[in-house]
């Protein structure tokens, strides 16, 4: 009987990409785009930080429309190998069926501003990251579920901060994603 009444509880949706209303089966980045795709965005301390940012977060654009995000939680990447086999591993189907994730979505870019479109699974709710690009820079103003990802000046005023600076992958090679 528990189990007719909380059908939600027992299965759990896998996002694909017809899910996400970023998606665009025919997306190419702009060659004059601010946006780099041969290495990873990671994230640092900057002076609105109280506290000492503990896991840096990584996140790997690829010229389809797809975006990728990894928690350095346990401090073990360093390197450009080190992010591109995180990166592959991630991208990998044969090992998501032994662990979700919640950090791979796509964007959408306007000039120097883009938009990630990700899922947060334990809600089911897709969330949006609004940034501007600069300078190697990759710099988040919001992270809310509002908006629906519109390019509108209100979801890019913001007085929060967080910084991502760009780091070349030379040599490094990332696979495609297939979702």
């Amino acid at each position: 009987m528990l189990l007719w009444l909380f059908p939600g509880c027992m299965s759990r949706k896998h996002y694909q990409q017809k899910d996400y209303s970023f998606y665009a089966k025919d997306f190419t980045l702009d060659n004059s785009a601010l946006l780099q795709t041969d290495g990873v965005y990671i994230s640092e301390q900057t002076d609105q930080h109280r506290e000492v940012q503990k896991d840096k977060k990584l996140y790997k654009f690829y010229p389809g429309g797809q975006v990728n995000m990894i928690i350095n939680d346990q401090n073990e990447l360093n390197t450009t190998a080190d992010y591109s086999n995180a990166f592959n591993r991630s991208n990998d189907r044969t090992l998501l069926a032994k662990r979700g994730t919640l950090f791979e979505g796509y964007y959408r870019m306007a000039g120097d501003r883009i938009v990630l479109q990700l899922m947060n699974q334990p809600l089911r709710q897709f969330y949006y990251v609004y940034a501007f690009l600069k300078d190697n820079q990759m710099v988040v103003v919001r992270s809310t579920h509002e908006g629906k990802g519109k390019m509108e000046d209100q979801y890019f005023n913001s007085a929060y901060q967080e910084v991502y600076h760009f780091e070349k992958a030379s040599g490094a090679v990332f696979t495609s994603p297939n979702w």
